[in-house]
């Protein structure tokens, strides 16, 4: 057997040129496409992967037998708004669009075609937003007149939706059931400023087994009688394998109000057991944890929030918490940033103590004390992954000691911590000291980056 035709060089490979070219700028790419014929298709696929109509205005301009040879690489499409945009997506070589983005406006032609687009593309697309604007209006017939109203038949029998968001357009509660009937692979939905028109609840509710996120207010899918449409109680019915709801900001809402929402959850929501509030507000906060739901495993919310009445809120729960996650308020955290809650060790530690099924313990804004470890007893000994920073690893190169130290005991001591290692001096021996207790700990951040620790 020969050998001398077989390829030696890595990159003469196309698959690991096609990874490569994942890494690389749409300038670097380019270069990349000169090489030779070889390597022109490999890294062809970045560059035409996403077309935004808002920045790639050239597109338009492109003649038709370029893209009849690379539009089958186009997979995203956003920001189209107007007919010269659908039109110049209307070329039989671009058929595999995945994610696409519309922004309806009052042309009724541009509707149209745009509804003949997600017709066309309805088995290769997972991800759609459709997007308009409403106008603001004292009556709902002023907004009957002004309103865009949406038919979401085009994604008919066949669609491989995993993902609709829906934000200030019209439709009919009936169209909207359909839309969830046609959509069998739905795994998201996002509601925002949708007005539901023609409520009827003799009308069938489609309940989709499918769906398990949910991003909305609550006054978008469940109504204690305001609103434009009196009647047009609640949405929860079409959800019963809800499992999370990012819940956007909703008023503070009376007790009474959110033990009917509760009673409501419970009936059509029975497994929605994770929340999560964009709001920085404690009480709207305090008062849906309080009252507003049952038996949560996780809740995440920004910890600039976090205070007394938030935390017995938490506790409300604590029989049945498994993560709690504090979203710091700044996007990079460092391991000397000051904690933002002059209170949170105090409240920290209470969690700790209390939440005995705790597996998930994410507050990067937290500076924890290592002696609360050495002088308190924790509940939570099923930790497995745990974000904090601790007082006296101010900086990464100490961080970074106390990681492999701590890594190297996992090691050497299979979850046990021998004697020469329990009379450390320092603040990074000390911490490790009190780790090793958490024998499932799998993930660790102390102010710099997820670190994978071994298996004991």
């Amino acid at each position: 057997m020969s050998f001398s035709n077989v390829a030696t060089h890595p990159l003469c490979l196309p698959e690991i040129r096609a990874r490569i070219a994942g890494f690389l700028t749409k300038k670097d790419c380019l270069s990349c496409m000169c090489v030779s014929r070889k390597w022109l298709m490999d890294f062809a696929g970045p560059i035409w992967h996403t077309v935004d109509f808002d920045k790639d205005k050239l597109f338009l301009e492109i003649p038709p037998e370029v893209i009849l040879k690379y539009g089958h690489l186009i997979r995203n499409v956003v920001k189209v708004f107007k007919e010269d945009h659908i039109m110049a997506l209307q070329n039989p070589n671009i058929a595999s669009v995945k994610q696409l983005q519309f922004f309806v406006t009052q042309n009724k032609l541009s509707l149209i075609l745009f509804f003949d687009l997600v017709r066309y593309h309805r088995q290769s697309l997972t991800t759609l937003r459709i997007s308009g604007e409403l106008i603001r209006t004292a009556t709902l017939d002023e907004q009957l007149k002004t309103g865009i109203y949406l038919s979401l038949d085009t994604v008919a029998p066949g669609s491989g939706l995993t993902k609709l968001t829906l934000a200030e357009v019209c439709m009919t509660h009936r169209a909207f059931s359909s839309a969830l009937r046609y959509c069998p692979s739905l795994r998201s939905l996002t509601l925002l400023n949708v007005i539901f028109l023609a409520y009827n609840p003799m009308l069938e509710r489609f309940r989709h087994t499918g769906l398990k996120s949910l991003v909305t207010t609550r006054h978008q899918v469940w109504s204690n009688g305001e609103g434009l449409l009196p009647g047009a109680q609640s949405l929860l019915a079409h959800f019963p394998a809800l499992e999370m709801w990012k819940m956007l900001n909703s008023p503070v809402e009376s007790v009474e109000v959110l033990k009917k929402l509760k009673a409501e959850l419970m009936t059509n929501c029975p497994h929605l057991k994770r929340v999560q509030f964009v709001t920085t507000e404690q009480d709207r906060i305090t008062s849906y944890l309080d009252n507003g739901f049952y038996g949560l495993e996780s809740v995440t919310f920004g910890y600039i929030a976090f205070n007394q009445a938030v935390l017995l809120g938490l506790l409300e729960h604590q029989a049945t918490l498994t993560s709690i996650i504090l979203t710091p308020s700044t996007a990079k955290v460092e391991p000397s940033t000051p904690d933002e809650i002059a209170t949170s060790k105090k409240m920290i530690g209470l969690i700790l103590k209390s939440c005995q099924h705790l597996c998930i313990l994410s507050v990067e804004g937290h500076q924890m004390d290592v002696s609360f470890f050495e002088n308190e007893r924790v509940a939570c000994m099923d930790l497995q992954e745990l974000r904090v920073r601790f007082c006296g690893l101010g900086t990464t190169s100490l961080v970074d000691e106390c990681l492999e130290t701590l890594a190297r005991w996992r090691k050497n001591s299979a979850g046990t911590v021998g004697a020469h290692d329990k009379g450390g001096e320092s603040i990074g021996d000390r911490v490790c000291c009190q780790l090793m207790q958490f024998k499932k700990l799998k993930i660790i951040w102390l102010g710099t980056k997820d670190y994978y620790l071994p298996i004991q």
